[in-house]
């Protein structure tokens, strides 16, 4: 649910036979799909058989299998980021709110194409990652999950990226490559603590 929503926000939740979904809220739901995970989307369209169409707002496409009602745990209703209260947008305005980051990962994919090669040029020279703020400087973080542990990497307070254990490589949210060192990114969490 980047960029709204980040691995470590504390959530909380409306029980589900409280309150059923409408198209723009942010669910807790179980993977229909059986595979025991828990996961958190949005709510695109309710299906003309109760069903509901779920997608993550950095995506662009809906989730595989539409969520039975019998899946849905509860309704996002805010949360906290460290010690910050965290709003959810729900209903209407998260339906807006979705449309925006759909447009801008449009963007976002777009301008990829045409600036790939001096975006990756520039990431590898160093030469923002050099000039960033102390307070911007990247900074890694361990997550622990039901696969194994996932490493983060933060410029700051911002999510900048992320390596789950299976992962071959890196995830990087535009434009945070230009000030990451991509030298300093562990491959492994063991490689990380080995250092400490």
């Amino acid at each position: 649910m980047n960029p709204g929503l980040l691995q470590n926000d504390i959530l909380s939740y409306v029980p589900a036979p409280e309150r059923l979904p409408v198209p723009g809220d942010v669910v807790v739901f179980r993977d229909p799909a059986g595979s025991g995970r828990i996961i958190i989307h949005r709510v695109v369209r309710t299906r003309p058989d109760g069903r509901y169409d779920t997608r993550g707002d950095n995506s662009l496409h809906n989730d595989r299998h539409p969520v039975p009602q019998s899946a849905i745990i509860g309704v996002v209703t805010g949360g906290v980021r460290g010690d910050q209260p965290l709003g959810v947008s729900s209903g209407m305005r998260g339906m807006v709110y979705h449309q925006y980051a759909q447009q801008l990962r449009r963007v976002v994919s777009f301008l990829q194409r045409f600036f790939s090669r001096p975006y990756h040029h520039l990431s590898r020279q160093g030469v923002f990652c050099r000039i960033v703020p102390g307070r911007f400087r990247q900074r890694l973080v361990i997550v622990k999950t039901i696969e194994g542990n996932d490493l983060q990497v933060y410029l700051g307070r911002r999510l900048a990226g992320w390596k789950g254990e299976k992962d071959a490589e890196w995830t990087i949210i535009p434009p945070c490559r230009l000030f990451l060192d991509g030298t300093a990114l562990p491959d492994s969490p063991t490689d990380l603590l080995g250092d400490l």
